[in-house]
C-alpha cells in the first residue's frame, strides 16, 4: 500500500515452443493481436484506457508464456481485469487484423536483424537443439507467417488462450475482498477448454560435441558454447545460478578476470548465460572477441574456465559472494508491484506453486561449494557442449539481403485465404458482463512520499524514508558531462567515469570490486551529457561500508596506467561495434544535424577515443567533479537522520570551485527541412529519424 498503484497480469502457458515447426511465430502475433479489439473493446481502445488514466499496459513473448501486463491507479483495477477478461473470452481473428500486425512483427524481426549480433541467439539455439522446438526464437520466422491462414491463428488461440491455461495476478494497493469480487465477475463465467497439448518432442540426450561457425556482418568474432541443463522446477537451478553467479556476474566474476580485466584482456565483453526454461534449457559462456586477439585462444580459455569448475569446483568465498548476490536480487525484484506479480506468476505458471518464491531464500542459503561443482559435474561436460562461432565478414551482409527481402515481402503480401471457417470459442456472456469498461473518478488529492531536503556543502541532499524492503539506493548527480569536453578529445568524460573505479586509493580494481561483489553492493559512474551521475545501491546491512567505497570512488580515484591502456582499447572496440549499427548511425547523424559543431552535436568516435590520454582523464576529473550545485538523494531503509549523516561522510572537505562555461552557441535554424541520407549497403533494416531543435531549459 506504499503507493496507490495495482498491477494486473495475464500469463497464458503458451509461447514459441508449443508452435509447429510449420508456423513459428504465432505466439508473438497474438502478443500483438490481442490489442486488436474483442466483443466489447475497440481495436486499440485496451492501451487507450490504460493509458488515460496514467497507466501503462504493454505484452510480451517467451518460450514457454506470453504475458500482458497493466499497471494502473488503483480505483481502476477493475477496468483492467475487464479488459482482460473480454479478450481472453472473445477474440476472434481477422485478416485485417493479421495483416496489419504482421507488418509490425516484420519490423521487430528486421530491427532485430539490422543489429550487430541480433541473431546470436537464434543461431546458437539453432545449433543447440535438434529435436526440441526450442530450436527456433519466439521472433518468428517469416515464410511461416507468410502462409498462416487465419483460420490456423484461430485455432491456435482457441487452444491456448484459456482461463485453465492462464494465471492472473493481482498486485498492489487494493482490498483482497473486493479483488475477489471483480475476478469472479468477469473471469467466473468464462468457460473452460481442453487440456491444451505439449505434443513437443522431448530434446535426445546429448552425447557428442557440436561445432558450428558462421560468417555475419559483425565488427569482432564472438563465441558462444552452451549446455543442456534440467527444466525450470528442478532445485538443480539454484546451483546452477549460483554458478552462473561465479562465472560471469560482475566484474570480479572468473571470466571477466579471464577475459576482460585481465593484464592482458582478450575480450570486450564475456560472460554467462543462464536459459531457465519450462522444458530443460541451457546454460552456456560466451565472449566477443578484441580487434586482432586469437579466437582460438578465448574459446580454450572459456572451455578451461568451464573445466576448471568441473574438476576443482569453487571457493567458499566464490560460493558466498554468490549466494548474497542471488539473496539480494531476490529482494531487488520485489521493490514494485509488477515485480511481486511476475515472480508469483512465473513459480505458478511453471511451478505449478505460487509460494515457491518464499522457498528460494532457504534454498539459496543452505548451497554448498559441493552443491555447484556437483551440478557443473552433472551438465557441463564436454560430450554436452554446443560451440558457436561468429565470424566477422564483409560479404555476409549482402549475401543475408535476400533474406531480410522476405520480412518486407511479408509486409506487402495479402493473407492466404482460409482453408475453414474462423470460429471463435462458443461463448455467451452473462446478462450482468457489463458491455462498457468501467470507469471510477481520479483520486482528487493522491498521497505519494517526498523526500526531506535539507544543504551540505553545496549539495542539495534529498532523503527518502521507504522501510519496506531492507534496501538503499542512492545517486550523486554533478553539473558537468561529456558535453563538458574539449573540442578533439570527445569520450574524455565518459572514460573519466569508468576509470574511476578501476582503482582507489589502498584497493587496486581485482580488490575493488572484488570488495563489492562480495557484498552485493553495486557502484557506478556515468556520463549523461550535461552532468556525471553515481548510483549505488545496497542492503540495509551493508550501507556504511557502501557509503565508504562510494567516497573512495568519488575521493581517491588513483587513475591507474595499466587499467586506462585496457579501457581505452575495449572502448575503441565497443565503439567499433556501435559504428556497425544503423540505429547508431541515425541517431547520430540527427545530432549534428541539429545542433552542428557544437558540444551538443560532437561524439566520441574510435578515432577521438585513441588520441586520448591519461593526462586528459585526470584533467577531465580535476576540472568538472565538483559539489557545486550537485544533488545527492538517498532512498530506502533509511531515517532522516541517517541519511543526512551518511550524506555529510560522503561530501565532506570536497572543495568547490569554478566549473567551466559550456560553449552552447548554437548554429542558425535551417530556412528549409534538411534531408540527410545514409547510404548503408548492409543494412537490413531503414532507420528514421526526425528532430527539431527544442526550448532552452535553463
Amino acid at each position: 500500500h506504499q503507493a496507490p498503484v495495482v498491477h494486473v497480469r495475464v500469463l497464458y502457458h503458451v509461447g514459441s515452443r508449443d508452435e509447429r515447426p510449420d508456423r513459428n511465430g504465432f505466439a508473438h502475433m497474438f502478443e500483438h493481436m490481442m490489442f486488436r479489439g474483442s466483443a466489447h473493446v475497440a481495436p486499440e481502445e485496451h492501451m487507450k484506457r490504460i493509458g488515460v488514466v496514467g497507466g501503462r499496459s504493454n505484452a510480451f513473448t517467451s518460450f514457454d508464456q506470453t504475458v500482458y501486463v497493466n499497471t494502473i491507479p488503483s480505483q481502476y483495477m477493475d477496468m483492467a481485469l475487464w479488459l482482460e477478461a473480454d479478450r481472453m473470452s472473445s477474440f476472434k481473428v481477422s485478416d485485417e487484423i493479421y495483416q496489419t500486425e504482421r507488418k509490425v512483427v516484420a519490423e521487430e524481426w528486421r530491427m532485430r536483424q539490422n543489429q550487430p549480433y541480433g541473431n546470436a541467439y537464434e543461431l546458437f539455439l539453432a545449433n543447440a537443439f535438434k529435436t526440441h522446438s526450442y530450436r527456433w526464437t519466439p521472433i518468428g520466422n517469416m515464410d511461416h507467417l507468410k502462409a498462416a491462414r487465419v483460420n490456423e491463428l484461430q485455432d491456435f488461440f482457441n487452444t491456448y488462450y484459456l482461463p485453465n491455461n492462464a494465471v492472473l495476478v493481482i498486485a498492489g494497493d487494493f482490498k483482497a475482498d473486493e479483488a475477489k469480487q471483480f475476478v469472479h465477475k468477469y473471469y467466473g463465467w468464462i468457460p473452460k477448454g481442453a487440456t491444451p497439448p505439449r505434443n513437443i518432442p522431448a530434446e535426445p540426450d546429448q552425447t557428442e560435441p557440436r561445432q558450428s561457425s558462421v560468417s555475419e556482418a559483425v565488427p569482432l568474432p564472438m563465441i558462444m558454447i552452451g549446455y543442456h541443463i534440467p527444466d525450470y522446477a528442478s532445485d538443480d537451478q539454484y546451483a546452477i545460478a549460483a554458478l552462473d553467479t561465479i562465472l560471469g556476474s560482475g566484474d570480479s566474476s572468473r571470466l571477466q578476470r579471464l577475459l576482460v580485466n585481465s593484464e592482458t584482456p582478450l575480450c570486450v565483453s564475456a560472460g554467462s548465460m543462464h536459459l531457465q526454461t519450462d522444458d530443460p534449457g541451457m546454460f552456456g559462456v560466451s565472449g566477443v572477441v578484441l580487434n586482432g586477439k586469437s579466437v582460438d585462444e578465448v574459446r580454450t580459455k572459456l572451455e578451461g574456465a568451464v573445466a576448471d569448475v568441473v574438476a576443482k569446483g569453487v571457493t567458499d568465498e566464490e560460493r558466498n559472494k554468490a549466494k548474497t548476490i542471488l539473496l539480494t536480487s531476490i529482494v531487488n525484484g520485489r521493490k514494485t508491484a509488477e515485480d511481486l506479480a511476475s515472480q508469483l506468476g512465473n513459480e505458478a505458471l511453471f511451478a505449478n506453486d505460487a509460494g515457491r518464491v518464499n522457498a528460494a531464500p532457504e534454498k539459496i542459503k543452505a548451497l554448498t561449494a559441493e552443491d555447484v561443482q556437483g551440478v557443473a559435474a552433472k551438465y557441463l561436460l564436454p560430450g554436452n557442449s554446443n560451440t558457436l562461432n561468429i565470424n566477422p565478414s564483409l560479404t555476409a551482409a549482402l549475401a543475408s539481403k535476400a533474406e531480410v527481402k522476405k520480412a518486407e515481402e511479408l509486409k506487402n503480401a495479402p493473407v492466404e485465404p482460409a482453408t475453414a471457417p474462423v470460429e471463435t470459442r462458443v461463448v455467451e456472456f452473462p446478462e450482468s458482463y457489463p458491455t462498457t469498461a468501467p470507469t471510477a473518478q481520479p483520486a482528487e488529492n493522491p498521497e505519494f512520499a517526498k523526500g526531506t531536503e535539507s544543504e551540505f556543502n553545496g549539495v542539495k541532499v534529498i532523503v527518502m524514508p521507504d522501510a519496506r524492503l531492507p534496501l538503499v539506493d542512492w545517486s550523486l548527480t554533478m553539473r558537468r558531462g561529456s558535453q563538458s569536453d574539449p573540442k578533439g578529445k570527445e569520450g574524455a568524460a565518459w572514460l573519466t567515469a569508468e576509470m574511476l573505479r578501476r582503482g582507489v586509493q589502498g584497493m587496486d580494481f581485482q580488490q575493488l570490486t572484488g570488495d563489492l561483489d562480495g557484498r552485493a553492493i553495486s557502484i557506478t559512474v556515468g556520463d549523461g551529457g550535461d552532468y556525471t551521475r553515481l548510483n549505488g545501491s545496497s542492503t540495509t546491512d551493508q550501507l556504511d561500508h557502501a557509503m565508504t567505497r562510494s567516497r573512495q570512488i568519488l575521493r581517491t580515484p588513483t587513475f591507474p596506467e595499466d587499467e586506462f591502456a585496457k579501457l581505452k582499447e575495449q572502448s575503441i572496440n565497443a565503439l567499433q561495434v556501435d559504428q556497425q549499427s544503423p540505429t547508431w548511425a541515425a541517431n547520430i547523424k540527427l545530432t549534428t544535424a541539429l545542433f552542428g559543431d557544437t558540444p551538443l552535436g560532437r561524439y566520441a568516435t574510435p578515432e577521438t577515443v585513441a588520441a586520448l590520454t591519461l593526462d586528459d582523464v585526470k584533467q577531465s576529473y580535476a576540472t568538472h567533479y565538483r559539489p557545486n550545485d550537485a544533488i545527492f538523494l538517498i532512498a530506502g531503509d533509511v531515517t532522516v537522520e541517517r541519511g543526512r549523516a551518511l550524506a555529510e561522510a560522503l561530501l565532506k572537505e570536497w572543495e568547490a570551485g569554478p566549473l567551466p562555461p559550456v560553449a552552447f552557441e548554437l548554429p542558425e535554424v535551417p530556412a528549409k527541412r534538411k534531408i540527410l541520407l545514409v547510404d548503408r549497403p548492409d543494412a537490413k533494416q531503414a532507420s528514421v529519424r526526425a528532430g527539431i531543435r527544442a526550448y532552452t531549459l535553463h
